[in-house]
């Protein structure tokens, strides 16, 4: 399902436009949502390019009120980490007032167009504007993080203490990731952990969601052996259970510290066998 939304996406590098054909498509279960913007966010992230104009045909789409509320959250990351502006065409009366929902439900305008037409003027009025995309300023500095990151080299474990951290945008996101990724490295070999998070009232707010989770799922490719997360806060343990769903992996979320411990034990062990 995934490859074939891929192949709705393109890119036209001339005009900034990314465009999703997303006609047709029906949105029945939450793991169609997150299959769905997963897709969007590899192929935005396989561009080249963060910033984007989009440009999205919905003609005969439909959406479960059910899942407005989840849609909302996934299109509203979306837009905050990558569009310079995005407009949709095509409509029928039913995603139109989903759209219309989720609007009041995040703030966030989703305008809709009778014809591409009218959404590509209104993508060039933007343009026209000249407004900049955003920047990120940095809020997360070496002596705020390094404490943050210790080892146990006897258990191979790598602990992360995110907790009362908030990761308000993507910069926020890149310099945590930049630090642990370091850290690792430097200890040498082996170069894959056991990673133990703690995210007692850790914020991820929703322009940080989308690169949080790519470079979450990076770290786990590349350095760790299993990654499990406790103390974590309702909203985000929603999240993570949501992203793990359509992305294959367990999301290893428990109460405490030493409920994450006994199960990275049993894993070691079973590793070990």
């Amino acid at each position: 399902m995934k490859a074939e939304i891929e192949r709705r996406i393109h890119f036209d590098y001339a005009q900034r436009i990314m465009f999703m054909n997303a006609s047709g498509m029906r949105f029945e279960q939450p793991v169609d949502v997150d299959i769905h913007f997963d897709a969007i966010e590899v192929s935005i992230a396989a561009s080249g390019e963060r910033h984007w104009y989009f440009l999205i045909d919905i003609t005969g789409a439909s959406i479960s009120p059910a899942l407005c509320k989840a849609y909302a959250g996934r299109i509203h990351a979306l837009n905050l980490h990558h569009a310079l502006g995005s407009a949709r065409y095509g409509s029928g009366p039913d995603i139109t007032a989903a759209l219309a929902s989720m609007t009041k439900e995040t703030g966030f305008n989703m305008p809709v167009f009778p014809d591409k037409a009218a959404a590509l003027r209104y993508l060039q009025d933007i343009r026209d504007a000249n407004v900049p995309p955003r920047v990120d300023e940095r809020t997360l500095r070496f002596h705020d993080l390094y404490p943050r990151v210790t080892f146990d080299t006897n258990r191979r474990i790598v602990e992360i203490d995110m907790s009362e951290m908030t990761l308000n945008h993507g910069r926020d996101v890149s310099d945590l990731f930049d630090h642990i990724e370091a850290r690792v490295v430097a200890m040498g070999q082996p170069m894959k952990w056991y990673a133990l998070v703690n995210y007692r009232d850790t914020q991820v707010l929703p322009a940080a969601w989308v690169e949080y989770s790519r470079r979450g799922r990076d770290l786990n490719t590349s350095f760790s052996l299993a990654t499990l997360r406790y103390n974590v806060p309702g909203e985000e343990a929603e999240n993570i259970r949501a992203r793990s769903a359509s992305g294959g992996f367990a999301p290893n979320i428990f109460a405490t510290r030493a409920e994450a411990l006994a199960q990275l034990d049993l894993l070691r062990s079973m590793r070990e066998a």
